[in-house]
């Protein structure tokens, strides 16, 4: 399991844009403040400059379905065809090497990019995401910096999912029932055995980021993945299993 804390994202822009749902929304905590593009337009290309230091770019809030990214050096240079160069001149490829996507579709949608190789440069990543044919895309978070991991990727024994549920279930005075539906979302629940490095880093995420939501990728002993961009529901706790291990349980609630 991994997750994303720092956004090392400095700037983003949009092929297609309505102006009412910029493209700065993708980079606060709240994925309904979505950015929007020109209605029915379900393909749009991302100009994301990210500072040094990346392994991982997330869309979440998204109906994304596919997204295929480039990396680009700003700084190289691209000389002309023909031209004859002194020997010792060092060249600068403008390419950087990112490829690789994960995707997880559910009714929030989120999608964790894992690039082939750590980034530390600050480099431009053009990233093309594709909606439904005939869909408007909107996505509303996108984060990228480097993914901190915590044991080994897999929770040992999984995770539980489940939903909370919003909604309003009362009785009012007279005795009637009033119920007005609003947001259920998932909720997950995980104990894994992690050495005693990968515990404490863990705890320690929860004292510095507390309930500020960030994105996961929670893996299962079968290798399957779940995305979501999700907040801790209450502090881990753990327990001193083993002499190099700890065992930690924790739960998170997804943020829409």
């Amino acid at each position: 399991m991994k997750t994303i804390i720092a956004n090392n994202i400095t700037s983003v822009s949009a092929s297609s844009v309505n102006t009412e749902f910029p493209a700065s929304m993708m980079l606060d905590n709240y994925p309904k403040r979505q950015f929007q593009a020109l209605d029915t337009v379900s393909t749009v290309t991302f100009q994301v400059d990210i500072s040094a230091g990346c392994t991982d770019i997330v869309l979440a809030g998204t109906n994304a379905i596919s997204a295929s990214i480039t990396g680009y050096d700003p700084n190289a240079i691209e000389w002309e065809t023909g031209v004859e160069w002194e020997t010792g001149v060092e060249w600068v490829n403008p390419e950087v090497d990112v490829a690789g996507s994960t995707l997880q579709r559910s009714s929030s949608g989120a999608m964790f990019i894992d690039l082939s190789t750590l980034v530390d440069i600050a480099f431009t990543a053009d990233i093309v995401v594709d909606a439904p044919v005939g869909e408007t895309l909107y996505v509303g978070i996108l984060r990228a910096g480097i993914a901190e991991n915590y044991g080994g990727s897999n929770p040992q024994y999984g995770y539980q999912e489940g939903k909370v549920d919003y909604s309003i279930d009362a009785e009012t005075s007279n005795g009637s029932s009033y119920y007005k539906k609003r947001d259920i979302v998932r909720a997950f629940t995980l104990t894994a055995i992690l050495k005693n490095a990968d515990a404490d880093a863990m705890m320690d995420l929860y004292e510095n980021q507390g309930k500020v939501p960030t994105a996961w990728k929670l893996t299962s002993e079968d290798s399957n993945s779940v995305v979501v961009f999700a907040k801790f529901a209450d502090p881990p706790t753990t327990t001193r299993s083993f002499k190099k291990y700890k065992q930690i349980s924790f739960a998170l609630i997804e943020v829409i």
